[in-house]
């Protein structure tokens, strides 16, 4: 049966692991018809046939293509079959290209000579097709498997050479069989030099690469392993080693594959990382020492001045009884005696007196709550509450307010303090609800949708994590006039008012006592209002200040 040119592109085209390319044949004789009868013999295999008629073009075609057999002519004039074959030999390019000679003698001298020469096969006229064609194929697969072998390796070649990184190829005895460029630059030595040479023989650490190698055959990987390469020069370079097995097609085990990762850039980041965290650690230290200080030094002065203001406050009020005593005898007894005019200065002077009086108490019971212990223990919130309002009967002057008290949960307070924050909350709803026909004033604490508005709503002093929480939140509320939310960061300064003192009487000094007694207690302290709409004072216990 003979295959046809179509046959074998359909053969080819059933194997997709060949090559498609076209492999060179090369016809050398000096006779167009033995030239004409072998391209035909030839012609089924097909592949791409050149043909030249003297050894001189056979060698020029040599000089520019490769083939992957070559068949002379062992008889040509001026320069036969064996000449040609030894230039063929003698030029690098050709130097492995295989020979068949042809020829229609059988001598066993032209079959040493050719032998000699690099031959691979005499055929002898008549050729048989077949036969012919068989002989040739072989070359022609084996060119062809060579080529493909060759491109893979120039592929690799090219994935090696593009890795920055040093990539080395290690034998089960531990000798390096191939490298990259960057292995030989970071070593310092050459690719002759490195392979076959052991592979420990490049770290600083020899014995430590010695251990890790055959923990890569056993695991068949070693990933950031650290070592140091020391190259020729003496420079050191840290790297991460990774490296894996490599099989062959059997799947044997036969070498490694190693890349160092230099990492001495990182190295340095980290250790500047460390330098920078230590120089931060100590500049910490040292603004803490100072923070710590000047802390000393503020509650040492906080405390002298909490201690002036006590004996100043005490100090002023044994006078101010005196005034306010003698004042009131001057116009309780001798009222007839003064003029009009007299009289009007001495309540002058009689309500200044008072007002100091109580400005002097209230100052009085800041400064001694920088002295006083907070002493917890559970209390029945409602029963403070109700403690409070007893002590504003008196400053009620007769007027109908409402207190609704919800029920309050009992908590870990000072009862006294807590008292105190009550009457001046409830104080200053009594003050400003003067106005109202109805005032109405309530104590409770927020439920969960009350809370949710508040989360949601604009900004509270009362952070986010709080109002979520289950930590009560108290609130006296009341129908007064309310205030500006413009002046909200004013209202627990002492002294700061937020209205005149001849429409609303007060020290100032109330909503700070509050605010310094909730933050004692580990709370928070807030309000929010709208003019004429009333005001509402939330606190807390805990949740810090």
């Amino acid at each position: 049966m003979t295959t046809t040119v179509t046959d074998v592109a359909q053969v080819d085209a059933d194997e997709p692991s060949r090559p498609c390319q076209r492999m060179r044949i090369l016809l050398v004789d000096d006779n167009q018809d033995n030239l004409y009868s072998v391209q035909t013999a030839l012609e089924p295999l097909g592949e791409e046939i050149l043909s030249a008629s003297s050894g001189k073009e056979a060698l020029r075609l040599c000089l520019d293509h490769d083939f992957a057999v070559i068949l002379v002519d062992v008889r040509m004039p001026d320069m036969d079959g064996f000449e040609t074959a030894e230039f063929i030999r003698s030029r690098k390019r050709s130097k492995h290209t295989p020979l068949l000679f042809l020829t229609a003698y059988r001598s066993d001298e032209q079959l040493f000579r050719g032998y000699d020469l690099g031959a691979v096969d005499f055929l002898f006229w008549p050729l048989v097709p077949e036969i012919l064609q068989s002989k040739v194929r072989v070359f022609v697969e084996l060119s062809r498997t060579a080529e493909a072998l060759r491109q893979a390796n120039a592929y690799n070649r090219s994935l090696i050479e593009a890795s920055l990184d040093p990539l080395v190829t290690i034998s089960h005895t531990g000798k390096i069989t191939d490298v990259n460029e960057a292995t030989e630059k970071v070593t310092g030595t050459s690719r002759d030099r490195l392979i076959g040479s052991d592979f420990s023989d490049y770290f600083t650490e020899p014995e430590m690469a010695r251990q890790v190698y055959p923990r890569v055959f056993s695991e068949g990987a070693v990933r950031d392993y650290p070592l140091a390469i020391r190259s020729t020069s003496g420079l050191v370079t840290d790297v991460l080693y990774n490296a894996s097995v490599f099989k062959n097609e059997a799947g044997d085990v036969v070498g490694l594959c190693a890349a160092a990762r230099d990492i001495t850039e990182r190295k340095r980041a980290e250790e500047k990382v460390r330098q920078l965290s230590r120089e931060l650690e100590k500049r910490v230290q040292q603004r803490t020492a100072q923070l710590k200080e000047r802390t000393v030094e503020l509650e040492t002065a906080n405390k002298e001045l909490e201690a002036f203001c006590y004996s100043v406050s005490h100090d002023l009020r044994a006078p101010l009884r005196a005034i306010c005593g003698f004042t009131q005898i001057l116009m309780d007894e001798h009222k007839q005696e003064l003029s009009p005019e007299a009289q009007q200065c001495l309540d002058r002077v009689w309500q200044g007196g008072m007002h100091m009086g109580r400005l002097t108490d209230d100052l009085l019971a800041f400064a001694r709550l920088g002295r006083q212990d907070v002493n917890k223990k559970l209390v029945s919130m409602n029963e403070v509450v109700r403690l409070a309002i007893e002590d504003l009967s008196l400053d009620r002057g007769g007027r109908q307010i409402e207190f609704v008290v919800e029920s309050l949960p009992s908590c870990e307070v000072d009862a006294a303090l807590l008292r105190q924050v009550f009457v001046n909350l409830l104080s200053n709803s009594v003050k400003f609800t003067r106005t109202r026909e109805q005032a109405r004033v309530e104590i409770g604490t927020l439920t969960s949708e009350e809370r949710k508005r508040l989360s949601g709503g604009q900004p509270v002093g009362c952070p986010p994590e709080i109002l979520d929480s289950d930590i009560p939140i108290f609130y006296v509320r009341d129908n007064g006039i309310g205030f500006d939310m413009r002046y909200v960061d004013k209202l627990f300064g002492v002294f700061q008012r937020l209205h005149r003192a001849d429409e609303f009487e007060g020290t100032g000094i109330g909503l700070a006592i509050v605010q310094r007694v909730i933050h004692r207690h580990g709370g928070r302290v807030w309000a929010e209002a709208k003019p004429n709409e009333g005001a509402t004072f939330y606190f807390t216990l805990e949740g810090g200040t």
